[in-house]
C-alpha cells in the first residue's frame, strides 16, 4: 500500500517496533521504536506532530501499541484506517475508518442497511486471490522467528501481543504434524458419523484463543469460558435428541486439547453423548446440514447468513442485527431458532462489500498487490464511505445475548 501511494505522489512513512517489522519493510521512510510501551504515547505523539502525518493504517486495532497509537491519532483529527482479513471469504479484506467491531461505523439498523442496499452494487463472489496456506506458513516462521532471535537485540523491549510465544506455538504445530494420520483417520470416523445423524445438530465452530475479537470484542475473558456458557445452556435448554458439534479452528495450534475440554465440560453438565468436537471438515457444508450456529463473533457467521441458517452472536459482531441474528438470550436459541430474513442478509452483503471490504488477500502476491491498490484508493478518496457514528454512541455493548 505504501508503494501506492507513493507513485501518487504522497510520502509513506513507517515504524518498526520489533524486527520482524523491519525485515518486511523495503521502502524508505521507517523508523525504529526501541523504547518501553510505557514510553511509546510520548514517542508517536512527537513523532505525528513533527512529521505531519495525516492518515494512519494499522493491521488491527487492538494490540497495545496500536490502541495508543490511535487514541493519540483521534486527538489530532489523523484518520484511522484499520484492516484486516475480510468479512467475506477467501478473498476480501476488511478496511475500516476508526476501528472494526466495537468501534466500526457500520450500520445495525435494518431500515439503514436496506436504504443503503439500494444503491450499492451486487458483489462477484468470485475466486480472484487464492492463498496457499505453504505461503502463509513461510511468511509467518520468518516474521516470528526474526522477532525471537533478533528482536532482543535490536528491540530489547518488543513484547508479543499474542498469548502465547511463537517458539511454543510453533511446538503445537508440530506436534499436530506429528499426529496427523492419527487425526485424519478420527476426523474421518466423526464426519461419516455426523453424515449419518437423522437428530438435529448445532454447530459451535472455534475461534482462535489468541484472537481480539474474544479478548476486546466480547464479554468472555477467554475461549474456554465461551465454551462453558455454550455447553451449559446446551445441557440445560436444548431439546434432548439435539447434538452439539464444536469445530476447532483451523489455524489452532494445537497447544490445548479441545476436544478434551469440551468432553470434560460435557460430561460436568451431563450431555457428554451428545457433545462432539472435530478438527477439521468443510464448515460450508457442517453450516448447511445444522440446525443453527453458535457464534462469538468469527466471520464463519456472514458464511452462515450467506447459507441462510440460524445464527446467534454472544460477542460484539457487526452482522448481530434484527432480522439477521437470533435477538433472544442463548437458552432460548436452541427451540426458538429462526432463519435469517434472506432480502435482509442479501441487503448486509451489498452494503459491507461496498463499505468495508475491498478485493485481495495477505497470502498472494496478486492478492496483496489488488488489496494494496484498492486500499490506497479508499483512503485518498477520502475514505469517508459510512456516515461516522460518535464515539459515545459507538461504545454501545453489543454482546447482551450472551447473559443468562
Amino acid at each position: 500500500m505504501a508503494r501506492e501511494l507513493i507513485v501518487r505522489g504522497h510520502e509513506a512513512l513507517r515504524i518498526n517496533i520489533s524486527f520482524g517489522d523491519q525485515i518486511f519493510w523495503k521502502l524508505p521512510g521507517a523508523v525504529a521504536y526501541r523504547g518501553r510501551l510505557e514510553n511509546w504515547r510520548a514517542f508517536v505523539s512527537d513523532f505525528y506532530d513533527t512529521r505531519g502525518v495525516t492518515d494512519i493504517m494499522l493491521l488491527g486495532d487492538c494490540r497495545p501499541h496500536h490502541a495508543v497509537a490511535i487514541a493519540e491519532a483521534h486527538a489530532r483529527n489523523i484518520r484511522v484506517h484499520v484492516t484486516e482479513l475480510g468479512y467475506i471469504r477467501p478473498d476480501w479484506l476488511t478496511l475500516e475508518r476508526d476501528g472494526m467491531t466495537s468501534f466500526s461505523h457500520f450500520p445495525r439498523e435494518p431500515e439503514r442497511i436496506r436504504a443503503m442496499a439500494a444503491t450499492a452494487p451486487k458483489p462477484s463472489f468470485k475466486v480472484l486471490y487464492p492463498s496457499r496456506f505453504a505461503t502463509l506458513a513461510a511468511w509467518d516462521v520468518a516474521y516470528n522467528l526474526s522477532n525471537v532471535f533478533l528482536s532482543p537485540v535490536f528491540y530489547p523491549h518488543y513484547h508479543w501481543h499474542a498469548i502465547h510465544h511463537p517458539l511454543a506455538e510453533y511446538a503445537g504445530w508440530l506436534g499436530k504434524f506429528i499426529r496427523s494420520p492419527l487425526s485424519r483417520k478420527r476426523l474421518k470416523r466423526q464426519l461419516d458419523e455426523i453424515q449419518g445423524w437423522t437428530e438435529p445438530f448445532f454447530l459451535f465452530p472455534l475461534q482462535l484463543a489468541t484472537d481480539y475479537q474474544i479478548r476486546k470484542h466480547s464479554p468472555f475473558d477467554s475461549l474456554q469460558e465461551a465454551m462453558e456458557r455454550v455447553i451449559r445452556s446446551f445441557a440445560r435448554k436444548a431439546p434432548a435428541n439435539a447434538r452439539l458439534v464444536l469445530k476447532v479452528h483451523p489455524l489452532d495450534n494445537g497447544l490445548v486439547d479441545w476436544a478434551r475440554v469440551a468432553s470434560e465440560l460435557a460430561a460436568e453438565c451431563g450431555c457428554a453423548d451428545r457433545v462432539v468436537t472435530i478438527s477439521g471438515g468443510d464448515v460450508g457444508q457442517l453450516i448447511k446440514r445444522s440446525a443453527g450456529v453458535v457464534t462469538i463473533n468469527s466471520t464463519v457467521g456472514t458464511s452462515t447468513l450467506q447459507i441462510g441458517r440460524p445464527l446467534i452472536a454472544l460477542g460484539n459482531a457487526i452482522f448481530d442485527v434484527p432480522g439477521l441474528t437470533f435477538q433472544g438470550p442463548l437458552d432460548a436459541f436452541w427451540t426458538g431458532a429462526e432463519e435469517p430474513e434472506a432480502d435482509l442478509v442479501e441487503a448486509f452483503i451489498r452494503v459491507l462489500a461496498a463499505t468495508i471490504q475491498v478485493r485481495g488477500g495477505y497470502y498472494s502476491r496478486a492478492g496483496i498487490a489488488a488489496g494494496a491498490r484498492a486500499a490506497a484508493e479508499r483512503v485518498l478518496s477520502d475514505g469517508e464511505v459510512l456516515p461516522r457514528i460518535a464515539p459515545q454512541d459507538r461504545d454501545v455493548v453489543y454482546y447482551r445475548r450472551a447473559a443468562e
